[in-house]
Order: C-alpha cells, then sequence, then structure tokens
C-alpha cells in the first residue's frame, strides 16, 4: 500500500513518520522613526536650510531642534523627502540633503520649468550615518527660491 498525503481521503501509513517542525516567530519592530515639515517655509537663499518641526517621532534617535536640523544618531535610515516650491526666474529649482554640512551625493532634486509655476520635488534614499550627525534639507539651486511647503520621513532600519 502506497502512502498518499494532501489526498482528499484521509490515509493511514504507519510507516513514515514526518520529522518536520515549523516554528513561527512573530517579530518586534523596534524602528525609530520621524515625521517633519514645514507648510509655509518662504524664501531660502542658495544654500539654505529649509527649516522643518517636529509633527511626530518615535524613538530617540531622530530628533529635531530649534533651528529645523535634525539629529541622527549612527545607524542606517530610510529618508524621504518632499519640497514644493515655485521655479524661479531662471527657471530650476532644486533641493538636497546635507548631513554635517556636507552635501549628500544623489540626493539633490532637479526640475526645470517657467519661472513662478509651481513645482514639487520628491525623492527616497537610504543613508548610513557613522556617528551623531545633523542632517539638513537645502535649497541646492542657484537662486533664491520660495518654498511653500517641506517635509521629511525618517527610519531608522
Amino acid at each position: 500500500m502506497s502512502c498518499f498525503y494532501n489526498h482528499p481521503t484521509q490515509i493511514v501509513c504507519q510507516t513514515i513518520v514526518r520529522k518536520c517542525r515549523n516554528e513561527v516567530t512573530n517579530p518586534v519592530i523596534t524602528n525609530d522613526y520621524g515625521y517633519f515639515n514645514n507648510t509655509s517655509v518662504g524664501s531660502v537663499e542658495t544654500g539654505g536650510v529649509l527649516p522643518v518641526t517636529t509633527i511626530l517621532t518615535r524613538g530617540s534617535n531622530i530628533v529635531a531642534d530649534q533651528t529645523g536640523s535634525i539629529t541622527l544618531q549612527a545607524g542606517t535610515y530610510q529618508v524621504s523627502y518632499t519640497a514644493t516650491g515655485e521655479i524661479p526666474t531662471g527657471g530650476t529649482i532644486s533641493v538636497g540633503l546635507e548631513l554635517n554640512n556636507v552635501g549628500v551625493s544623489g540626493s539633490d532634486i532637479t526640475e526645470s520649468g517657467t519661472a513662478g509655476n509651481v513645482e514639487s520635488l520628491s525623492r527616497t534614499i537610504l543613508l548610513n550615518v557613522l556617528g551623531t550627525s545633523t542632517l539638513n534639507l537645502v535649497n541646492t539651486g542657484t537662486e533664491e527660491t520660495v518654498y511653500d511647503f517641506a517635509g521629511l520621513t525618517i527610519t531608522r532600519l
């Protein structure tokens, strides 16, 4: 007699012993995160910071200070950022991230268009932070620009 598993009718088989075991472990999610924004940024000079304030945080590894900068402890972070503003007279709007006052490679976002039009810029990157550091969203364009909105969502992985 053969033994069949998953057969509509149960067939009892005494000669086969199953030796498999499933272990289910519920993950414990301990990620710190923070959401920061500014709904009326205003005019920001070239290289200037788009200041943000804390809306929601969990944990102590991601904290905004009074100047609108964000302090990150050592770790790997997913950073999603958005800025909305008017394209200046030169026809280009641009934002990017700075970590400890140094531009983060690959973080610049630039759009061209008609001066006065409103443009939204957004990107998500992974950022490896080696020690306590300061993160800023900055105007990386060549002209002073009026921004209506700036926002960052940061999750420690």
